[in-house]
């Protein structure tokens, strides 16, 4: 069909240039036949009329040039759009060819499957496993995963369910716990309004016998004394009863108050019990897979997602840093980490403080981070170096000018008489560096802390938490290289329940 399109197209052409031709023949015969006719008078016309004749004859050439031109032109698109239909036609057939193989090759793929489910239909031997072949091992085991991997996610949703049952639970024992105290406090009301009856009947029967030895004397009282007597009974009686609603609408009011905390603290149980399960259910387990194979890595990802959330405000980077001095005595405190490089965790602080005392006594130190709103915590151990002195200068240029005022001015961790003897040494150094840059003090600086050991914990619901730790052999004090995989909360030798990553790092999962 492209043979015969082309072909048709070739004579298509072939008839436009034979029909350009004649037409040029026949213009040519006109002209010439003008021409000669021109010729016979052309002695008697003047050189004027000549010149005119000949520019119009040039004015009819270049019209003709023009003509030929578009007519060139034409033929030229003409061909291109030709030439371009072929390439799409060309295109086409390549792409119906491809289809045709792609066909051919899932027709061949379809017949070797129906072939090996009839085997398997057929024979479920253990020689027919025998003879397999390589590649049907492999499906054979990416199915079984498959398999495995549908079967976990029907197991995490049964056990969302659970979870969403023991919720329900929960709740219902609350509904039932509430009950229980209102019973409870109906009870005591109870128990309170009959304590106030009896006491009521007492104070009856204690008038009722004043008024028996009143009356023996009654007849002896004036009609006056009578009177007054009824009326201070009276207002007696009113007080009295003033009184008990008193005491009734106190026993209500601290009834009121007893109900409200009860409730209060169980909205408060509620709220938390939702809290976790929305963050267990928003994040899911945390999995292995689910972290770097490089810890540090996985830390520099936490604290990022942390601070674009902006939900721990502006010091998301804020860490516990925990030191021990050369007796064994421990101390912690709240530190900025400034950033996490590819071989430890990077802060700044006073050379002098009581921590970098420490830190030169013992190098070995811990810190935590925690996000209570994203329910995670990170805990490091390791161990602690001195930055270069270049490294702390450019940390310190970068500072405000405050700041770099500020470690100048105070000696961190001395006693001081009051505020006031800093906020002066620092006005007084503000005025010693005016119009210039503050240097680095000598005494302020940056540590940087290698880890060991990093544990990533993340919340979980009935304070079944997820857990996993990174750990590696360090060096001592003395050069030695020290055992970090035992001893006290540490079981089960070098590489128990965990496995080697590349990086050298041993990842196992911790219980909760």
């Amino acid at each position: 069909e492209e043979m015969a399109a082309r072909a048709e197209m070739e004579a298509a052409r072939a008839e436009a240039e034979k029909e350009m031709l004649e037409r040029e023949m026949e213009m040519l015969r006109a002209r010439s036949a003008e021409t000669g006719s021109v010729c016979v008078k052309w002695e008697h016309v003047s050189e004027e009329e000549q010149a005119q004749a000949k520019e119009l004859e040039m004015e009819e050439a270049r019209k003709r040039k023009m003509e030929k031109e578009m007519e060139r032109r034409q033929a030229e698109q003409l061909e291109r759009h030709v030439q371009e239909r072929v390439e799409e036609a060309d295109k086409a057939a390549d792409r119906a060819e491809m289809a045709r193989a792609e066909i051919e090759r899932l027709k061949a793929e379809l017949e070797v499957l129906c072939k090996r489910i009839e085997r398997e239909k057929n024979s479920h031997s253990a020689q027919w496993a025998f003879n397999m072949t390589e590649e049907e091992r492999e499906e054979i085991k990416e199915r079984e995963r498959e398999e495995a991997r549908r079967r976990e996610e029907e197991a995490r949703e049964r056990e969302m369910e659970k979870e969403m049952e023991r919720m329900q639970q929960k709740e219902r024992l609350c509904e039932a716990e509430e009950m229980a105290a209102r019973a409870e406090m109906e009870a005591a009301r109870a128990e309170a309004e009959k304590e106030m009856l009896e006491r009521e009947m007492e104070m009856l029967r204690a008038r009722s016998a004043e008024t028996g030895s009143v009356c023996v004397k009654w007849e002896h009282v004036s009609e006056e004394e009578q009177a007054q007597a009824k009326e201070r009974e009276m207002e007696e009686a009113r007080n009295r009863e003033m009184e008990i609603e008193l005491e009734r609408r106190q026993a209500e009011e601290s009834e009121m108050q007893k109900v409200e905390e009860w409730e209060r603290k169980k909205a408060e149980e509620r709220e938390r019990q939702n809290a976790e399960a929305e963050a267990a259910a928003s994040h899911g387990r945390l999995k292995r897979c689910d972290l770097s194979p490089d810890p540090l890595a996985q830390v520099r990802a936490w604290v990022q997602e942390v601070g674009e959330g902006g939900r721990e405000g502006e010091e998301h980077t804020r860490m516990c840093l925990s030191t021990v001095n050369a007796h064994g005595v421990p101390s912690a405190r709240m530190v900025l980490m400034k950033r996490v490089d590819d071989d430890g965790i990077v802060f700044f602080t006073n050379y002098e403080s009581r921590k970098s005392h420490e830190l030169k006594e013992n190098p070995f130190c811990a810190c935590v981070f925690y996000w209570p709103t994203m329910n995670w915590s990170i805990r490091i151990q390791g161990r602690a170096h001195m930055l270069a002195e270049d490294e702390s200068d450019r940390y310190f240029a970068s500072r405000a000018r405050r700041s770099q005022v500020g470690s100048h001015a105070s000696r961190q961790s001395q006693p001081i008489s009051s505020i006031d003897q800093v906020l002066a040494a620092v006005d007084h150094v503000d005025i010693s560096f005016q119009d210039r840059e503050v240097p680095r003090p000598s005494r302020w600086g940056g540590w940087k802390i290698v880890p060991f050991s990093i544990e990533f914990w993340q919340s979980g619901a009935n304070r079944l938490h997820d857990r996993f730790e990174y750990r590696r052999e360090v060096e001592g004090k003395d050069g030695a290289w020290l055992d970090t995989f035992s001893g006290p909360g540490v079981e089960g030798g070098s590489d128990a329940n965990g496995e080697r990553n590349a990086q050298g790092w041993v990842v196992r999962q911790l219980s909760p």
